[in-house]
């Protein structure tokens, strides 16, 4: 598989946001998050970077050709966002402390990497693998998810100091914490699933929260059905 995203000197890549997830399928509001923090914290690029297998197994529904070919549509003719394929280019659990070892090698130890991932998925951070090191190779934005629960009202021990030490604007290579205050949006992958699974035609909710050419694709190819 050739990688979707170009290499960039350190020079052109200062300031770069790193979003992963299944996007299974990607849509709008991924779009929006990532366009909002992009202006928010000053971000010259985002890789949106599909992993090949979850960490906790769940498992995608499109494979990793398809979930691939939707970010590629989605993010036609948006030069601030790429596609990194390097996590479907690996065998295995995609970890993401992996991805960053290899990300801050390439663009050197002065760019300001930000690692970005929801409110839902943030109180089992300190679970993932190498947590405390992913610190050290990155920043991490949290991105307040409609109807989760308050990045602040996590108890986890191990994430309250990190919450509580939370800065406006990111401007260090890595080690720091920011809560992105995003317009939420109230849609999922997993609730679009469902609707392409019930619906016998297009909903307004598909129309309005996935761009035509990934709606078009998930048609062509019969996905969640």
């Amino acid at each position: 598989m050739v990688r979707t995203n170009s290499n960039f000197s350190t020079a052109e890549t200062k300031r770069i946001g790193i979003f992963g997830g299944t996007f299974d399928p990607v849509h709008l509001g991924h779009i929006g998050s990532a366009k909002a923090l992009l202006a928010a914290q000053n971000l010259d690029q985002i890789y949106f970077m599909p992993c090949q297998q979850h960490p906790h197994d769940k498992r995608p529904m499109a494979n990793a050709e398809q979930r691939l070919a939707m970010l590629n549509l989605a993010l036609q003719g948006q030069s601030s966002f790429h596609v990194d394929d390097r996590e479907l280019a690996r065998s295995g659990k995609s970890f993401t402390v992996d991805s960053l070892i290899d990300i801050r090698e390439e663009v050197g130890e002065q760019a300001v990497l930000i690692f970005l991932l929801g409110s839902d998925a943030f109180p089992e951070f300190h679970r993932w693998q190498r947590w405390e090191t992913i610190f050290s190779l990155a920043n991490v934005a949290v991105i307040e998810r409609a109807n989760e629960k308050s990045v602040h009202a996590i108890e986890a021990v191990e994430l309250k100091q990190k919450i509580n030490q939370a800065v406006d604007f990111v401007d260090a290579p890595c080690g720091q914490m920011t809560i992105a205050s995003l317009p939420p949006y109230p849609v999922s992958s997993t609730l679009l699933r469902e609707q392409l699974l019930q619906a016998s035609a297009i909903s307004s909710l598909l129309t309005e929260f996935m761009s035509p050419q990934v709606l078009d694709y998930i048609y062509q190819q019969h996905l969640y059905r």
